[in-house]
């Protein structure tokens, strides 16, 4: 009797620990499938991968443009036009037939990780934060309808790489966008 309660505990250990090793995905940790080989960080937010998922890393960059009113030095505008890792901040992927969106975050140097199906996506800006702390209109269609890079995920591989350089131009939601010369 002792022989198979022992056995039955050391069965059920097994099993038990497969289950955690096939189950070793994350939302928010530094793990993903082990068959995904792609490093996460803890500011990455995953949506729960499924198997037509696909894992979506890379850097992503920006330039921009001078927002300000008297004519700036060229140091400025050379500075402005030289992409700088886009850090610690919201963007989205739109799927374009369906419009449904995929909101994710870069780290703090400008990697990002996000788990997508196949299809067509334009990258996109996400709502502002806090909008009340400019006076910004954080549902403003003219910004949140800009578009700053497409591309296209294949069914396989499952995990790709795409790097980004976006253009931030002159927000057209801006209050104060008139005061300026």
């Amino acid at each position: 009797m002792m022989k198979q309660v022992l056995f039955l505990i050391g069965f059920l250990l097994v099993v038990m620990s497969s289950c955690a090793r096939k189950n070793n995905h994350s939302i928010g940790n530094d793990t993903l499938n082990a068959d995904s080989n792609v490093e996460t960080t803890p500011t990455d937010t995953l949506m729960e991968q499924t198997s037509e998922a696909i894992v979506l890393t890379g850097l992503i960059e920006s330039t921009s443009s001078y927002c300000g009113g008297a004519a700036p030095p060229q140091s400025l505008l050379d500075r402005l036009a030289t992409p700088q890792a886009f850090i610690n901040d919201q963007l989205v992927f739109m799927e374009k037939s369906t419009k449904k969106a995929y909101p994710f975050k870069t780290d703090a140097t400008g990697h990002y990780a996000v788990s997508l199906p196949a299809g067509n996506y334009e990258l996109h800006p996400e709502k502002r934060p806090n909008p009340q702390d400019y006076g910004y209109d954080p549902n403003c269609e003219a910004w949140l309808s800009t578009v700053f890079a497409e591309c296209s995920l294949s069914k396989t591989p499952r995990a790709q790489s795409k790097n980004f350089v976006i253009h931030l131009p002159c927000d057209p939601c801006d209050p104060f966008r008139n005061l300026r010369p």
